[in-house]
């Protein structure tokens, strides 16, 4: 009988220590992809803003040139929602962003 409580008192220390190492290395692992996503995550967060500001600035040109403005607005769309990597994404839509200001400015 006491060698069974034994074994069992054993089992729970070996489990215990091993669900510590699961934790402690699952968090670590989490943590480095994390960080490794970092820099895509905040590219993509800005190049959503630009399409933000891209949509306003095609509200408010004219009408004269709102076929261009609607070209350039639906190229940043596809820019936005192609499998680039997200900083060329970033660097296309500033472009984008430069040619409507432009176009709305004349």
């Amino acid at each position: 009988m006491k060698g069974c409580v034994y074994l069992v008192f054993v089992y729970i220390i070996l489990s215990a220590i091993l669900l510590y190492y699961a934790i402690k290395y699952g968090i670590r692992d989490g943590l480095i992809d994390h960080d490794a996503n970092k820099e895509k995550l905040i590219y993509l967060n800005k190049s959503s803003n630009l399409f933000e500001e891209i949509g306003d600035l095609y509200s408010a040109v004219a009408k004269e040139d709102k076929s261009k403005a609607k070209s350039i607005y639906d190229k940043s769309l596809d820019v936005l929602l192609s499998k680039v990597e997200p900083n060329e994404k970033y660097n296309t839509m500033i472009e984008l962003k430069k040619q409507i200001i432009n176009l709305k400015d004349g």
